[in-house]
């Protein structure tokens, strides 16, 4: 599996949800369960509840954090296709679902028209180079 982070550990990951549990956890544990939520791509409505505070809440002191976790995922995925790329590692097929879905990634089917056009534009410059103009006359003369 590819690791591109620190990951919480298992063990510190559980102790952390059942402290969460009896709203025991400091504010840097907090902030650690809220960044590893979100960066696995749990809702915000979830971590709110498991937290046992309300979305507007959780936004309002976390925003940052949790933007950061979730940018950090993106990252990771953006990594993981250029090693996929240059040492076919990973899910090719998975990766590129990925990102179309989270990264706006596209296969772009307008390609083949502009190189079609591209084409034909080629095609009409070497038929205006091969027309002698009659400047091309004098200078040859």
């Amino acid at each position: 599996m590819l690791d591109f982070r620190e990951w919480l550990p298992r063990e510190r990951f559980e102790e952390l949800i059942e402290k969460s549990k009896s709203d025991s956890l400091t504010q840097d544990e907090r902030k650690a369960l809220i960044e590893e939520l979100c960066y696995f791509g749990c809702p915000h409505d979830e971590i709110a509840t498991l937290l046992n505070t309300t979305r507007e809440a959780l936004m309002k002191c976390h925003r940052v954090d949790m933007n950061r976790a979730e940018v950090r995922w993106r990252v990771d995925l953006r990594k993981a296709q250029a090693l996929n790329a240059f040492a076919n590692r990973g899910n090719c097929t998975m990766l590129m679902w990925l990102g179309k879905q989270y990264l706006s990634q596209k296969e772009d089917p307008q390609l083949e028209i502009k190189k079609d056009k591209f084409d034909e534009f080629i095609e009409w410059m070497k038929s205006q180079a091969s027309l002698e103009s009659p400047l091309s006359k004098e200078i040859s003369s």
